[in-house]
């Protein structure tokens, strides 16, 4: 898992104790900070998008069906949250 250190503060742990199993974390300045990276040795990547805990419920809602429905994904987690990508979805731009 490789998150942005500067969006969760400076000290974190290393390694992660889930069950039986043991999730490594990767701590980096560069990832955009609202998203967390998650894979698995060299499997695929997956990137998810950190909706902010503060984010208005409906303004939640209407972002992840957009999300949901888009036939393009935006270009930055900036874009998506302030909804100025074009991402064909219903609802666009609302």
């Amino acid at each position: 898992m490789s998150l942005n250190i500067d969006a969760w503060g400076a000290d974190q742990p290393r390694r992660l104790q889930v069950g039986a199993g043991l999730v490594r974390l990767g701590w980096f300045h560069t990832l955009d900070p609202t998203t967390v990276t998650v894979g698995r040795r060299n499997d695929d990547r997956l990137t998810l998008l950190v909706i902010p805990s503060g984010l208005d419920p409906a303004v939640a809602r209407r972002l992840l069906r957009r999300l949901f429905t888009a036939k393009a994904w935006p270009d930055s987690t900036e874009s998506a949250l302030n909804g100025t990508w074009t991402g064909d979805g219903p609802g666009e731009g609302t």
